[in-house]
């Protein structure tokens, strides 16, 4: 099969938008269907508003973003509209289109403002008539949820769901409408069938009682522990404290749909979520929010728009918020290698990327690379296909290449483009090896970085995206660098970019025996030479021993338990004993936080539960 190149100046544009613009959408299910908007995360231009582009039709945004002035906010936009949307803004990322309903730009009044402590947990898939979640294991309150809402992303409200005020889009039950159903369970009625007639299904469907991933963080956040038999192996502590006082807000993340093959960024999906629940609660709660979500993609420094955005919203609500985020579990995976290219004409570095036969989805390699001095860098990017001809392109000179088959089909996209203060990122697209547009070849495609500056060393980082598999798919076709040369992998971190800002505290996974840190749990090398790069806050027990062994927690059926392991679990951990400092305390201190969190290898308190300690650095 011949190939053919096409090389022309990179577009300005966010280069995931790019790619999505270049396949005519061909990947995004929903692009098709009447109305279909793209959800966009963007940073305003120094003076510009909301309200400005909502006028010039560009955008329609959610009432979350109008209550503060704000320089980063969530809007809606026709896809015909997102090329001059990213020329109105200053930068700007896209998720993938949602049949989930129009914004709404409105705001309601602002809540009651009184002392509370809320948890909120933004993750997929709630057994909200669990009762775990209810304000009692006995008695009158044993028929009370403790949700205040729940916020399903992905459907259209129908039935006892709710159009959710001030986003609109997406459905929402309410306390209200939990209790009528939880007096249902009461009178004989099954949770699962009752998730099957709100369309609500998932693992609890099932015959077994299944996990639920959004479930089980919630329930070790803040599930009722008094009317469970006491394990050694619980992720929950061994009596109910405060956060089985606390009141609930759950935002369910969408999936992609099914035909979707391509999945831009979660971003503006998190940033929505992470709003609703501090609008929700109210100005005079106490707020912990926990993330056990993230991506492999980014500047893993705190720059990205979802980082910068929720270091504004920290600010605004410093004293009485806190956002707790899962490191990763990608210590292990070979999904990220990190280099140094010395002066040319000796620096140069070879990566394998091994894309896996039968893979149905498109795939991302991220490279974000940086000079010692600040200087822009000069560096050539080769790229070479399993059955093809090797393709270079100038990094730095705002260029863009496209690899097509000789029928048309298009292979591959390279944009290369500065990100300022002597960082340039590259970003190379593999359309799908199989299904519909399947264009790619599976093996090994190489990739050779060549730095071209006689005096400038210059670092580098490369991220492979995790992939994100299409509903009807249970697991990925993740791809993986095979072989490097003049490169380390895993690289210098591994964890989530979401957890590289500051403000939020990262957590990481140890074993609840052992405190030996887990294998897979994702790290920072902090001697590694790359700006504002930072480590792991605090570790918590993820699982129980040497085989992995997963921690004890709520089924998604009432009375059931599943194990589960990860930083997914040691986040929520983390949270769960936030969230009772600073109920006691009545304010969020990070330094006081931190040295109450921080407990010897030996201790088990009671009821304080599991132990939290340092990781070493």
């Amino acid at each position: 099969m011949p190939w053919n190149s096409v090389n022309g100046p990179a577009q300005a544009t966010e280069p995931y938008l790019a790619w999505s613009q270049a396949t005519g959408f061909a990947g995004h299910a929903a692009a098709g269907l009447p109305g279909a908007r793209v959800p966009v995360l963007l940073r305003l231009r120094p003076g510009d508003t909301i309200d400005r582009l909502e006028q010039d039709g560009l955008l329609s945004a959610p009432g979350l973003y109008r209550r503060a002035p704000t320089d980063f906010c969530v809007g809606h936009a026709l896809i015909g509209a997102l090329g001059r949307l990213a020329e109105e803004v200053e930068s700007m990322e896209f998720g993938w289109p949602i049949a989930a309903g129009a914004v709404d730009g409105t705001l309601s009044t602002v809540p009651e403002e009184r002392r509370r402590l809320v948890v909120g947990v933004v993750d997929r898939d709630f057994a909200f008539l669990n009762r775990v979640f209810r304000k009692s294991a006995a008695g009158v309150e044993s028929g009370q949820t403790r949700i205040l809402s729940l916020w399903d992303q992905s459907r259209r409200p129908s039935g006892p769901w709710q159009r959710p005020r001030d986003v609109g889009y997406g459905r929402e039950l309410d306390r209200g409408a939990i209790d009528a159903l939880v007096a249902r369970v009461a009178a004989g009625e099954s949770e699962r069938a009752l998730y099957a007639e709100l369309d609500y299904t998932g693992s609890a469907t099932g015959a077994a009682p299944d996990a639920w991933h959004g479930t089980f963080v919630a329930d070790v956040a803040a599930g009722l522990v008094s009317s469970e038999p006491a394990t050694a192996d619980s992720a929950k502590p061994a009596f109910d404290d405060a956060a089985t006082t606390a009141e609930l807000i759950l935002v369910s993340l969408p999936t992609l749909e099914r035909g979707d093959t391509t999945g831009a960024t979660p971003a503006p999906f998190w940033l929505d979520a992470v709003r609703f629940i501090v609008e929700r609660a109210g100005p005079g709660a106490q707020v912990v929010i926990n993330l056990s979500v993230g991506m492999f993609g980014g500047p893993h420094d705190g720059t990205s728009l979802i980082s910068r955005a929720l270091q504004e919203l920290l600010a605004l609500r410093s004293s009485n918020l806190v956002l707790v985020i899962s490191a990763g579990n990608a210590q292990a995976q070979r999904w990220s290698a990190s280099g140094t290219l010395p002066a040319a004409p000796d620096g140069s570095a070879r990566l394998a990327w091994r894309l896996q036969p039968n893979d149905i989805t498109d795939s991302f390699l991220e490279l974000w690379m940086h000079s010692e001095d600040g200087e822009p860098v000069d560096v050539e990017l080769c790229v070479s296909p399993p059955d093809g001809d090797t393709l270079a392109a100038g990094c730095l000179a705002g260029q863009a290449w496209e690899l097509h088959r000789g029928d048309g089909r298009l292979v591959a996209r390279v944009a290369l483009r500065e990100t300022g203060a002597g960082r340039a990122m590259a970003l190379l697209s593999l359309a799908p090896v199989a299904g519909r547009r399947a264009a790619a070849s599976p093996g090994r495609w190489r990739v050779e970085l060549r730095n071209r500056d006689a005096k400038r060393v210059v670092h580098f980082h490369a991220w492979i995206q995790r992939d994100e598999p299409p509903l009807g798919f249970d697991q990925p076709l993740q791809s993986a660098f095979d072989e490097v040369v003049g490169a380390r992998v895993p690289g210098d971190t591994t964890v989530s970019d979401l957890a590289c800002e500051p403000g939020p505290l990262v957590v990481g996974a140890v074993g609840l025996r052992g405190r030996d840190e887990r294998s897979y749990s994702s790290r920072c090398n902090p001697d590694a030479v790359r700006p504002r790069m930072r480590g792991i806050d605090l570790a918590a027990p993820a699982d129980a021993g040497a085989a992995d062994t997963g921690l004890m927690a709520a089924g998604a059926r009432s009375g059931s338990r599943v194990r589960m392991s990860g930083t997914s679990v040691a986040a929520p951990i983390v949270a769960r004993r936030v969230a009772c400092q600073m109920w006691e305390q009545g304010l969020y201190d990070p330094a006081g936080i931190k040295a109450v969190l921080e407990v010897s290898a030996t201790e088990r308190s009671r009821p304080s539960g599991v132990p939290i300690i340092r990781p070493r650095r």
